[in-house]
């Protein structure tokens, strides 16, 4: 049990180490270009996240450029929330981001909390 929390520390940390100094976990960042159904869209989605025992990044700014809404630490999961961006230009916007994650996008809070979302990569 105990080796499955070192390891479950070390990849928060490997997936931590991918984004920019200054960067703080579980704490939601708000973006005011962003409408407010983003916003609140993404605060729920990190309450549910902490709520799990997980560890998130929002507003997550990757060393070699890029923004993801939300990237979960425990998983590498970076979860782009859709409201005024379409599939297609995220699918852009996710080519700078690192390999190794996972993307996934939602419309909703509901959609996200039934695993409804689509999966970029």
């Amino acid at each position: 049990m105990k080796m499955n929390k070192i390891n479950l520390i070390r990849k928060r940390n490997r997936i931590f180490q991918l984004l920019k100094f200054g960067t703080k976990r579980n704490c939601v960042r708000y973006n005011i270009t962003n409408s407010d159904f983003h916003e609140l869209t993404k605060a729920l989605i990190c309450l549910e996240i902490q709520k799990e025992g997980k560890e998130y990044v929002s507003e997550a700014e990757f060393t070699k450029g890029g923004r993801a809404d939300i990237l979960i630490l425990d998983t590498g999961t970076a979860i782009e929330i859709l409201a005024s961006e379409k599939i297609k230009e995220v699918k852009e916007k996710v080519k700078k981001y690192p390999e190794e994650l996972e993307v996934v996008a939602t419309t909703s809070f509901k959609e996200w909390k039934e695993d409804n979302y689509k999966v970029i990569r």
